[in-house]
C-alpha cells in the first residue's frame, strides 16, 4: 500500500507539474501572438491615416503604398487572430465554416500583400528607368495595378471553396449502436492538400513573385550603377577640363605679358573653353535627372 500510494503520489506530482509548464508556455505564447498582432495592426493604421490626412502624401506614388498596408491590416485583422487560435489550442473547435473562411482570408490577403510588393517593384523600375515617368504616372495605371493584384489574390484563393479541403478526421459518439458524426468539430483546419492546386497556388503567390522581383531589382541595381558611374566619369572629366582651361589661361596671360600671344593660342583657349561648358552642362542634366530619381524615390 505504500508503494502503491507512493508512486501515484509521485504521478500527480510529475502531472501537475508538466501541467504548469504548459501552462506557463500557453500564456507565453498568447501575450507574444497577441503583441505582434497588435503591433501589426496599429502600425498599418498608422500608414493609412498618414496618407489620407497627409496633403503631401496623398499622391498616385501612394495608391499602392496604401493598398498594400490595407492588405496587411486585413491580414492582421482577420487571419492572425484566428491563427493565434489555433496555435495555442489542441484543435481547431470554431467550425468548417470557419476554417474555410479562414483559409480563403489568409491565402486572399496575403497573395494580394506579396504582388503589391512586385507592383511597388515595377513602380520604382519604370521611375528609374525613364525620366518622364514621374510626371507621366496617372492614377488610372496604378489603379489597375492595384485592381490586378487584388483580382489575382481572389483567382488563387478561390478554389479552395471548391476543391475538398483535408480538415482531419471529425469527431463522432456512440448512440444506441448509430455512429452520429459531427461535421463541426474538426480536429485540424488545413488548405486544400490537393497536389494540383498546391503547385498552383505555391507558383502563383510566392515563387514568381519572388523571382520577378529578384529580376526587377536586378535590373534598377545595375541602372543606377551605370548611372553613378556616368556621373562620376562626367564630374572627372570636368574636373580635368577645368585644369586644363586654368594651365591654358596661366599660360596664355604669361605670354600676353611677354608680348607673345598668338591668334593660335587664342583659338586654342576657346576651344578648351567650349569643352568646359559642354561637360558642366551634361553633368548639369544628369544631376538634374538624379534628383528626379530621389525625389521620386522618396
Amino acid at each position: 500500500m505504500l508503494n502503491c500510494s507512493d508512486s501515484e503520489v509521485t504521478t500527480v506530482s510529475m502531472t501537475s507539474s508538466d501541467d504548469g509548464h504548459s501552462l506557463a508556455h500557453l500564456l507565453m505564447t498568447s501575450v507574444v501572438l497577441g503583441i505582434i498582432i497588435l503591433a501589426t495592426i496599429v502600425g498599418n493604421v498608422f500608414v493609412i491615416a498618414a496618407i489620407i490626412l497627409e496633403r503631401n502624401l496623398r499622391n498616385v506614388a501612394n495608391y499602392l503604398i496604401a493598398s498594400l498596408a490595407v492588405a496587411d491590416l486585413l491580414v492582421a485583422a482577420l487571419v492572425m487572430p484566428l491563427a493565434a487560435v489555433n496555435e495555442v489550442s489542441s484543435g481547431w473547435f470554431l467550425g468548417r465554416e470557419a476554417c474555410d473562411a479562414f483559409i480563403s482570408f489568409d491565402v486572399l490577403c496575403c497573395t494580394s500583400s506579396i504582388l503589391h510588393l512586385v507592383a511597388i517593384s515595377l513602380d520604382r523600375y519604370w521611375a528609374v528607368t525613364r525620366v518622364d515617368y514621374i510626371h507621366n504616372r496617372s492614377a488610372r495605371r496604378i489603379l489597375v495595378m492595384v485592381a490586378a493584384s487584388w483580382g489575382i489574390s481572389a483567382v488563387i484563393s478561390i478554389p479552395p471553396l471548391f476543391v475538398s479541403s483535408n480538415h482531419g478526421p471529425a469527431n463522432a459518439t456512440m448512440t444506441d449502436n448509430l455512429t452520429v458524426v459531427q461535421a463541426d468539430d474538426l480536429e485540424e483546419c488545413l488548405i486544400s492538400q490537393d497536389w494540383g492546386y498546391t503547385v498552383f497556388s505555391t507558383l502563383g503567390a510566392f515563387y514568381i513573385p519572388l523571382l520577378f522581383m529578384m529580376i526587377i531589382y536586378a535590373s534598377i541595381y545595375r541602372v543606377a550603377r551605370a548611372r553613378i558611374r556616368k556621373k562620376q566619369f562626367l564630374r572627372t572629366l570636368r574636373i580635368k577640363s577645368e585644369r586644363a582651361a586654368a594651365a591654358a589661361a596661366t599660360a596664355a596671360a604669361a605670354q600676353e605679358s611677354n608680348g607673345l600671344r598668338t591668334p593660335e593660342d587664342v583659338t586654342l583657349c576657346q576651344a578648351e573653353a567650349s569643352v568646359n561648358v559642354t561637360v558642366t552642362e551634361i553633368n548639369d542634366d544628369d544631376e538634374e535627372q538624379s534628383h528626379q530619381v530621389s525625389t521620386t524615390r522618396s
